[in-house]
């Protein structure tokens, strides 16, 4: 949300493809997280025994997921709080009650076994698609502790990421002119 408020004295000055800002600090987080992973890697293979196999390699699509995801968050927030600087302090509070919802702590079938009387499981997987976190948390979890990946969550998930990346850059576009004077 920072990445044009926090570099006005370059937005005013030069002209660049101003979309370039949020997606550097995308691509900075990213390199944290792979320096980060590595580091997981290593100490879960030396304290638990978890050994590199071949299904570790679809971590690459819930991977990919959350770079489309994170993304297409930057840039309409990045949009947003030029217009809205009230966006930057939700932010903060707005991604603790995300994370709440996401299935980090706990699995997506308990989800389903408390709601599966209510509601139709793939109904349930579809709606829980449309937060794309659900299917990047499971994914990561089926890809390195075992088990199938969650087909339906990375699909729904990927069409929701898209349509936020979409969406936000068209956004962006129509904002960028007045980004120079709103900043």
């Amino acid at each position: 949300a920072n990445a044009l408020t926090g570099n006005a004295a370059l937005v005013t000055k030069v002209y660049f493809p101003r979309i370039f800002l949020p997606i550097s600090a995308v691509v900075a987080g990213l390199s944290e997280l792979l320096v980060t992973f590595l580091f997981f890697m290593l100490i879960a293979g030396l304290m638990f025994g978890l050994m590199p196999h071949f299904g570790m390699l679809w971590v690459l699509l819930p991977l990919l997921l959350l770079l489309v995801t994170t993304t297409a968050a930057s840039i309409w927030l990045a949009a947003l709080s030029v217009h809205y600087r009230d966006v930057r302090q939700a932010v903060v509070y707005v991604l603790q009650l995300l994370m709440f919802l996401a299935p980090v702590i706990w699995p997506l079938s308990l989800l389903t076994e408390r709601l599966g009387a209510q509601i139709d499981a793939r109904l349930l997987q579809f709606l829980a698609g449309l937060y794309p976190l659900f299917g990047i948390v499971e994914g990561f979890r089926r890809a390195l502790l075992g088990g199938p990946m969650p087909w339906e969550l990375l699909a729904v998930g990927f069409a929701m990421a898209t349509f936020l990346l979409v969406t936000g850059v068209l956004y962006f576009q129509r904002c960028e002119k007045q980004l120079a004077d709103g900043v």
